[in-house]
């Protein structure tokens, strides 16, 4: 099960989708939301998260941090 989060990978502000084996981001994907609470509010979580779904990984584990 995704679930969505913000993160910072090599000094750059992302948010995304948390996976198992690291992190998809999804800023460039929807550039319409700024960050995780645009896409709450929106209520846009099931779209963004089944666009997520298949999709490469694109931060490795142990290749960022949480926000």
């Amino acid at each position: 099960m995704l679930k969505l989060a913000s993160f910072t990978a090599d000094g750059q502000a992302f948010w995304g989708a948390a996976t198992d084996k690291g992190m998809i981001a999804l800023n460039a994907v929807f550039p319409e939301f700024a960050g995780t609470l645009d896409v709450i509010k929106a209520g846009a979580l099931n779209q963004v998260l089944a666009k997520a779904e298949g999709m490469a990984v694109t931060h490795p584990c142990d290749s960022y941090s949480y926000d």
